[in-house]
C-alpha cells in the first residue's frame, strides 16, 4: 500500500546535501583505507632498516592526505582539492631538500595518490584532466630538477601512476555514471511530487518542519516561507481529541512507520481530516539525521462522502427490511441479506436460521439447476426475465414463486439483489378457471350438436309436414288421384330426383335404384304432360306389392 509512498518520500530525505555527502564518504572510504596503510608500510620499513633520516618524506605521505581529509570534512572542498594537488609537488621539494629514501619508488605512490584520490571524488572531468597533466608534468620534470635521478627509475613509477589513473578512471565514470542516474531519479521525484495532490512534510528530530513538498501549500494553506522551520504542532488544533499531538508523537517515537487518521488545522483555521502515512529516516551515522516524512492526504471530502453513502445504506436498508414483499441478496449462491417478509414467506422467525444457507437449499430439485443458471446471469450483469420456480418452507409446504432481480455490488463481491412473489394462489386460481373452461368448451361443444340435431329433425319434421301438406293439397285441389310420387327437377341440366310417393294417404317407400324415372320415356311422357303416364308406370307396378295390387285393381 505504501510502496508508492516509499519511492516517492526516500529521494526526498536524501535531497539534502546528497552530493556532499557521497563525497564525502568515498573519499574518506579511499584515503582512510589506502593511504595510512601505505604510509604504515613505509614507515615500518624505514624503522627495520634503522634510516630515521627520511621519516620526513613519511609524515608528509601520511600527514598530507589526512589534512586534505579534514578540510574535506569541514566543508572546504576547494582547498582540499589543491592542497591534493600540491601533494605531489611537496614530495617532490622533498625529495631535493633531503636525501633520497632507499624506497624511491614507494615514497613516490604516496605523494601521488592522495592527490588523483581527492581529484577523482572531488573535481569534474575538466579539472581532473588538468590535475592529471600538472602531476605527469611534474613527474617526468623530476630527472631536470633532481640530477641525483636517473629517467630510467621513473619508469616503473611512471607504471604506477598510469596504473592509478586508470583505476581512478574507472572509478570517476562510475561515480558519473551513479551521479547521472541519481540526478535523474531525483529530478523525475521532485517532478511527481510536485504534481501529488497529497501534503509530503519532512521534520527533523526537533520536529520541526524541514520540507514542504508536494501539494501542502494547497492541503494545509500555510506558505512554504511560513511552514518551514516551524514545529509540527503548527498543523494541530488545540482542542483536538485524546491528546492528538502527543498520541502522534509517541507513535513517531514508537513506531518506525505508522498510518493513522486525525484532524488538522489550516491556516484559515478550518479543521481537515487527512490521512497521514509518517515513517522515520535515517540518513548518515548519527542521530542529528533522523528525520521523519510524513505523506498527508486531505480526506475531508471523502469522509462526507462515506457519511452520506452510509446514510443513504442505512436508509435502503431500512427501505429493504420494512418492504411487504420478499427481498434477499444472495453472493456466491449464498444468502447474505434477507428482510422479515422473507422470513414470513419460508416459515423462519430469525435471519439467523437463513442467513449464511444456500439458495440451493430452499429450492425444489427440479427447478435448482434453471434458477441457479438465472441467477449467474444476473450476477455477471445480464438482465434475466422472471422465473418461476417451486420453493419449500421450513414446516415441509410447496410454494409457487417467481423469482426476478438485477445486479448488485457488495463489500466488492458480485451479487443479486432478488425480489421473490409467492404465486401459489394465483397458479391455483389459473388452474381452476382453465378447469372452468376446459367444461364450458366441452359443454358448449354438446350444445352445439344438440342444436344441430334438433335443427335437423325440426328440419325433417318440417319436410314430413310439408310433404304431406302439399299432397293433400295436390290431391284434393289439383289431381284428386290416389297415387301420388314427387319429383325434384334440376334446374341446370333438367335432371329428375326422385322425392317420395304416396298412395292414397299414406306413404309408401319406392328404391330409388329400382325406379328409372330418369329414362328418357318417362321424362319425355312428364315434361310434355303426355296421358300415358299412368300405362307407363303401370309397367313398373311390380316395383311395389301396393301400386301392384293398386294397377292391378285399376286395370280390372
Amino acid at each position: 500500500m505504501n510502496s508508492w509512498r516509499n519511492f516517492f518520500v526516500e529521494p526526498v530525505v536524501t535531497v539534502v546535501d546528497e552530493r556532499q555527502r557521497d563525497r564525502l564518504r568515498l573519499l574518506q572510504s579511499a584515503a582512510w583505507m589506502f593511504i595510512p596503510l601505505w604510509s604504515a608500510f613505509l614507515l615500518i620499513a624505514y624503522l627495520l632498516r634503522g634510516e630515521i633520516i627520511w621519516l620526513p618524506h613519511v609524515v608528509v605521505g601520511l600527514g598530507l592526505p589526512i589534512v586534505v581529509i579534514l578540510l574535506a570534512r569541514f566543508g572546504a572542498f576547494r582547498p582540499a582539492v589543491w592542497l591534493a594537488t600540491l601533494s605531489f609537488s611537496i614530495g617532490v621539494l622533498l625529495r631535493i631538500i633531503l636525501p633520497p629514501p632507499p624506497l624511491n619508488f614507494g615514497v613516490m605512490p604516496t605523494y601521488l595518490l592522495p592527490g588523483l584520490l581527492c581529484a577523482a571524488f572531488l573535481l569534474s572531468w575538466r579539472e581532473l584532466i588538468q590535475l592529471v597533466f600538472v602531476t605527469l608534468v611534474a613527474l617526468l620534470a623530476w630527472p631536470f630538477l633532481d640530477p641525483r635521478v636517473e629517467l630510467i627509475i621513473l619508469l616503473p613509477g611512471i607504471g604506477i601512476y598510469f596504473i592509478c589513473f586508470m583505476l581512478l578512471y574507472f572509478v570517476f565514470r562510475a561515480r558519473k555514471l551513479d551521479e547521472e542516474r541519481r540526478r535523474q531519479e531525483l529530478e523525475l521525484s521532485r517532478q511527481i511530487i510536485t504534481q501529488l495532490p497529497d501534503a509530503v512534510v519532512v521534520t527533523d528530530s526537533q520536529q520541526r518542519i524541514a520540507r514542504w513538498l508536494g501539494n501542502a501549500e494547497a492541503v494545509f494553506g500555510y506558505a512554504e516561507s511560513d511552514a518551514v522551520g516551524q514545529p509540527v504542532r503548527l498543523l494541530f488544533p488545540r482542542e483536538a481529541p485524546l491528546g492528538q499531538e502527543r498520541v502522534v508523537a509517541e507513535q513517531i517515537a514508537r513506531l518506525k512507520q505508522f498510518t493513522d487518521y486525525f484532524q488538522v488545522r489550516r491556516q484559515d483555521g478550518r479543521l481537515i481530516d487527512v490521512e497521514a502515512n509518517v515513517r522515520e529516516w535515517q540518513a548518515g551515522d548519527g542521530e542529528t539525521d533522523i528525520r521523519h516524512v510524513g505523506v498527508f492526504r486531505d480526506i475531508t471530502r471523502r469522509l462526507q462522502m462515506n457519511a452520506a453513502l452510509q446514510r443513504s445504506l442505512d436508509s435502503y436498508q431500512q427501505l429493504i427490511s420494512s418492504a411487504v414483499f420478499p427481498i434477499m441478496i444472495v453472493v456466491a449462491e449464498e444468502i447474505r441479506f434477507v428482510n422479515e417478509a422473507s422470513l414470513q414467506l419460508l416459515g423462519l422467525g430469525q435471519l439467523s436460521e437463513l442467513i449464511g444457507q444456500p439458495l440451493a437449499h430452499w429450492l425444489q430439485p427440479h427447478d435448482q439447476a434453471t434458477t441457479l443458471a438465472a441467477l449467474e446471469q444476473i450476477t455477471q450483469g445480464e438482465a434475466v426475465p422472471a422465473v418461476s420456480c417451486g420453493m419449500r418452507r421450513a414446516d415441509g409446504q410447496h410454494l409457487a414463486v417467481e423469482i426476478s432481480g438485477i445486479y448488485m455490488d457488495m463489500d466488492g463481491s458480485q451479487a443479486a439483489l432478488l425480489f421473490l412473489q409467492d404465486v401459489t394462489e394465483r397458479l391455483q386460481v389459473e388452474r381452476q378457471r382453465s378447469q372452468a373452461e376446459a367444461t364450458m368448451r366441452r359443454r358448449n361443444q354438446e350444445l352445439t350438436l344438440l342444436n344441430d340435431l334438433g335443427r335437423q329433425i325440426g328440419r325433417h319434421l318440417r319436410e314430413q309436414e310439408f310433404l304431406q301438406t302439399l299432397y293433400e293439397e295436390v290431391g284434393r285441389h289439383i289431381f284428386q288421384a290416389d297415387f301420388f310420387a314427387l319429383l325434384e327437377v334440376d334446374q341446370r341440366d333438367h335432371s329428375l330426383s326422385y322425392v317420395g310417393a304416396w298412395l292414397g294417404h299414406r306413404p309408401v317407400t319406392i328404391p330409388t335404384a329400382e325406379f328409372p324415372f330418369n329414362q328418357t320415356p318417362f321424362l319425355n311422357t312428364v315434361m310434355t304432360g303426355q296421358p300415358e303416364t299412368l300405362p307407363w308406370l303401370a309397367e313398373y307396378a311390380n316395383l311395389h306389392p301396393d301400386l301392384a295390387a293398386y294397377f292391378g285393381a285399376t286395370q280390372g
